[in-house]
C-alpha cells in the first residue's frame, strides 16, 4: 500500500527533511517527497503495509502540527490545516479492504489528536 500525505510546507527544506523522517517509521519506506514553493505544500510517498502507514501518518501529523503555524502561512493552494489530506492508496484489488481499513483507522487517530 502507498501513503500521499500533503502538508503545509514547500520552502523550508530543512523542515520538509525532518517531517519525512519523521514518518520514516519501521515497516515504512519515504519513496519520494515533492516539495513546491509556489504552492506551499509539500507531499510525501510512503509505502508500507497495514498498521505501519497509520503510525507513519500519525507521526507526520504529530510532527507537523508541532512544526507548521498556518497563521503565517501563504501559498497559493488551499488548504484544510498542517496535514492537509493523507490518502492511503492500493495498488492492487486484492488490498482494497486493507487500505479502506487502513485509512478510517489512521483517520480516526488523527482526528482523536
Amino acid at each position: 500500500m502507498l501513503a500521499v500525505p500533503n502538508v503545509s510546507e514547500g520552502r523550508d527544506a530543512g523542515l520538509i527533511a525532518r517531517l519525512g523522517e519523521a514518518a520514516s517509521v519501521p515497516g515504512v519506506r519515504l519513496l519520494d517527497t515533492h516539495s513546491d514553493p509556489d504552492h506551499h505544500r509539500s507531499v510525501f510517498t510512503l509505502s508500507g503495509g497495514q498498521g505501519a502507514l497509520q503510525e507513519a501518518l500519525l507521526a507526520l501529523g504529530r510532527a507537523a502540527t508541532a512544526a507548521i503555524d498556518l497563521r503565517a502561512h501563504h501559498g497559493i493552494h488551499p488548504r484544510v490545516g498542517v496535514l492537509d489530506v493523507a490518502p492511503v492508496v492500493y495498488l492492487d484489488a486484492a488490498q482494497r479492504g486493507a487500505a479502506c481499513a487502513e485509512a478510517l483507522t489512521a483517520a480516526e487517530r488523527l482526528g482523536a489528536e
